[in-house]
């Protein structure tokens, strides 16, 4: 409770304060679950939505092959080409596109 406050004494002077980064990662954490939920759940709609619409498990295995598979590549080329070590938490983000023009993908071809 007393680890965020920065002030003076004052009980309100250090609760403003929440550009520290051990602020910023405690916040972080705590939404990490519920983003992840989002994630899966998106997933989830994506496979429902591909296995309906193409009426092929074949297809949507191979297609969820080629969103999965997209990962390690792409943070191939992140870390070892472009030579970025920080990888900041809101790249977590394009999972969602990554799933949407993946299941693009499959029905476009």
């Amino acid at each position: 409770e007393k680890a965020y406050d920065h002030g003076d004494g004052d009980p309100l002077a250090g609760v403003y304060d929440t550009t520290s980064e051990e602020f910023s990662g405690q916040y972080a954490d705590s939404i990490v679950g519920r983003d992840m939920a989002l994630a899966v759940g998106s997933a989830g709609v994506t496979i429902i939505a591909m296995v309906l619409h193409t009426k092929s498990p074949f297809l949507t295995i191979m297609g969820l092959c080629q969103i999965l598979l997209s990962f390690p590549l792409a943070y191939f080329v992140y870390y070892f080409i472009f030579g970025l070590v920080f990888f900041p938490f809101l790249n977590f983000i394009g999972i969602f596109v990554v799933f949407a023009l993946g299941a693009d993908d499959v029905f476009v071809a």
